[in-house]
């Protein structure tokens, strides 16, 4: 086995978590109406879009077929009472002659859930992971045991897909020529995905502004002692709530952007003491432990963020029981439907922007354009692989992503002389295409898409809306000014099968930090003896091997 070696300079790595809406059809099966969606004829194009130039190859006569697919909420979204009346989703269903078999996986067990498939033979025939991120070895082991499709090398009948594969940071994932995946891009199609900038809001620091202003706090906290300060003072005033709660562990790395912003992905390697190394093996994460440990100690941290399930955290923000919260968003709505003395959204919530670094910097690193992929399953024949080809292609292009982001043009929103606006008064696109808001997101997150932004009818999404909108693009100048990290997209992909072997190391320093946390060990003690285990289990070597093949390669930080 050899991956394909190329040199990505400038490219470094950084996992965008992003989130999903919850989406469904009630009789667990996709459905198939005769409607036809308004405003989505194909070749629609808007400027700086790409063009459904496969229309052709979807208006084929094509047999019925039915595709069984796992992602993230889709039994939710089937059982959800919209889901038979979902017209984007049906139509969808009948453009491709297809139905679709949910197949139930959640946030908290999608991982555990495809090994267990694997082993037993019984994968979806579609599903998605994130091995390129966090287990390279996954994947090269799945392609090599015949557990997952090969993808065709000739995908000029899928330009989108076509494109897609033509990202320099894609090329690293092909194995002896060929890809067994689908990278799920973090924009739709672009040609400069893979050099896109960066919005450190997929690791957002919320809080309670109000909370914050009557605790004398009128202006967001730029340090981290700082905030750990005005969180203290929300405490005193309401008891009741937590500190600081956190929606997964893994959000918690928005507290390192100012001492060691490299460990914003434990599963990257950074150039450390003239070795590459894997970010969790520097002696710089001891300061981040130490912090967060600190924190637990102190009380401000969720005592409970360990046991808690993914979404727990931002439930007690909505709730009005947490001052701050670690997450990428919330939803306005479940928000002033629970706290009833807001009258104003943006007056309640505030955004705390990255923290600088010691030495005056704003570091960030440039995405490789995806983050997690798409699988299809090796049982899979070649016809209906072809079928789930087409689907995710359409699922790339300007076409679908403006039905999933915006609605059915002239049915819910109309361009007038101030834009295009929203005619969903009393529902979001949620409630009425419950299926699409979840599988619209199988082939790509489809971010970054503003040529046709609809502003929503509801005012206070739309406020909500505006306020993180104004952050953003505040997150995203900034990382025009910022200074690169000290890690390698190209040096995470490399073949090498020492690294390849200790990549299993990223979830056991996960599961090891938050076991720190909530110890009375010493931080700096408990990390040596964590590394003196990893050595053990091949950490050094495995540096050792890399940090020779990146000399040998010419590959510097």
């Amino acid at each position: 086995m050899k991956l394909t070696k190329k040199f990505l300079s400038g490219l470094l790595c950084m996992i965008m978590v992003i989130s999903l809406a919850a989406c469904g059809g009630s009789d667990n099966s996709g459905t198939a109406n005769n409607s036809q969606t308004e405003g989505a004829a194909a070749g629609q194009t808007a400027e700086g879009s790409d063009t459904n130039q496969a229309a052709a190859v979807y208006a084929e006569e094509l047999e019925p077929m039915e595709i069984s697919i796992a992602i993230w909420g889709i039994q939710d979204a089937f059982d959800n009472a919209n889901a038979e009346t979902d017209t984007i989703f049906n139509d969808l269903c009948e453009k491709f002659n297809i139905t679709i078999k949910p197949v139930g996986v959640t946030w908290n067990d999608w991982q555990e859930k495809n090994k267990v498939w694997a082993a037993s033979g019984s994968l979806p025939d579609v599903f998605c992971d994130a091995n390129s991120s966090g287990n390279l070895g996954l994947y090269i082991t799945w392609a090599e045991q015949g557990v997952i499709k090969a993808i065709p090398s000739d995908l000029s009948a899928y330009p989108n897909l076509e494109q897609v594969f033509g990202w320099e940071a894609v090329k690293p994932l092909a194995i002896n020529g060929t890809y067994y995946l689908v990278p799920r891009g973090n924009v739709y199609v672009s040609d400069s995905a893979s050099s896109q900038g960066v919005s450190s809001m997929g690791r957002s620091i919320i809080y309670r502004k109000d909370w914050a202003e009557a605790a004398g706090y009128t202006e967001a906290p730029t340090t981290f002692d700082a905030l750990v300060e005005m969180t203290k003072a929300m405490m005193e005033q309401h008891p009741g709530a937590v500190g600081i709660a956190v929606n997964n562990p893994d959000y918690m790395q928005a507290f390192a952007t100012d001492i060691y912003p490299e460990i914003g992905s434990y599963s990257a390697w950074t150039f450390d003491e003239e070795q590459w190394k894997p970010t969790f093996a520097s002696e710089k994460t001891t300061a981040y432990i130490e912090r967060l440990q600190k924190l637990y100690k102190d009380g401000i941290l969720d005592p409970d963020f360990i046991i808690q399930k993914d979404g727990d955290g931002i439930g007690k923000f909505h709730s009005g029981n947490a001052c701050v919260m670690l997450s990428n968003n919330i939803d306005p709505q479940v928000f002033m439907n629970a706290n009833q003395d807001v009258e104003n959204i943006e007056d309640a919530i505030g955004f705390v922007l990255p923290f600088l670094a010691a030495d005056g910097n704003y570091y960030v690193s440039a995405p490789g354009g995806y983050w997690s992929e798409t699988y299809i399953s090796a049982q899979v024949d070649d016809a209906k692989t072809e079928r789930i080809l087409m689907l995710l292609d359409y699922m790339y292009s300007y076409e679908y992503t403006s039905l999933v982001q915006n609605g059915i043009e002239g049915v819910d929103w109309e361009k007038t002389d101030k834009g295009n606006v929203s005619l969903l008064t009393d529902m979001t696109l949620e409630d009425k295409y419950p299926v699409t808001q979840t599988i619209g997101w199988l082939s790509s997150w489809q971010g970054g898409f503003s040529a046709d932004k609809v502003t929503n009818a509801i005012p206070v999404i739309a406020a909500y809306e505006k306020l993180y909108n104004e952050i953003d693009a505040i997150e995203k100048e900034m990382s025009l000014t910022g200074k690169p990290l000290a890690t390698s997209f190209y040096i995470e992909l490399m073949d090498n099968q020492e690294k390849i072997d200790v990549s299993g190391l990223t979830a056991d320093f996960t599961a090891a930090l938050n076991n720190i946390i909530i110890s009375n060990e010493d931080p700096v003690t408990a990390w040596e003896t964590m590394i003196k285990d990893f050595n053990a289990k091949g950490l050094n070597e495995a540096i050792e091997s890399v940090t020779q093949q990146a000399l040998d390669e010419g590959i510097v930080q």
